[in-house]
């Protein structure tokens, strides 16, 4: 017989090697049919299957049987997701006023400009979501071509805003440990 190998698979730790399995004479006594059985090191008979039992591989013997689910019965047909649940409750239409006079928004539209409407408002939180969107979604550049309108002292209020936000940010990450 050949010799088993066990350990770890990875280069760093040593192989074991295990000793051939080594053959008993069968107990006439003990109901043995006389032929002769083989057992292993830990006193296990020895099958010849060369099946490692482990972490995700369950004994053959407590393993469903071919053909045959985990989960016989399933999802229900009809039953949603998180994701479909959540885009279906966002791009829902709502009727808003705008104006006086009524119109139909998706629901997600309509929580953008309120957060835009909360950070012109003077929300330094609203402020800096909206402008990290910004940033996240590529409008740097039409950001700062709008900022150019704007008066100069009120151009230098709002950089500086934004660096200490990213300054803040970069500490965060930077301080972060998994």
């Amino acid at each position: 017989m050949s010799k088993r190998k066990t350990g770890h698979d990875r280069p760093d730790h040593e192989k074991l090697e295990e000793p051939d399995a080594v053959p008993v004479e069968p107990n006439p006594e003990a109901g043995g049919d006389g032929g002769a059985e083989v057992l292993a090191d830990d006193g296990s008979i020895d099958t010849g299957d060369d099946y490692e039992v482990g972490y995700g591989k369950p004994p053959k013997e407590h393993q469903f049987p071919p053909k045959t689910s985990g989960n016989p019965r399933g999802k229900p047909k009809g039953r949603k997701n998180t994701k479909t649940l959540l885009r279906d409750a966002l791009f829902e239409k709502v009727e808003v006023r705008d104006g006086g006079k009524t119109k139909r928004f998706s629901k997600f539209k309509v929580l953008i400009v309120a957060q835009i409407n909360k950070a012109m408002k003077g929300d330094t939180r609203a402020f800096t979501v909206v402008m990290a969107h910004a940033e996240r979604h590529g409008l740097n550049d039409e950001v700062e071509a709008a900022m150019e309108d704007i008066g100069t002292n009120d151009t230098a209020i709002i950089k500086a805003f934004l660096d200490r936000q990213k300054k803040k940010k970069g500490s965060d990450d930077d301080g972060e440990t998994s």
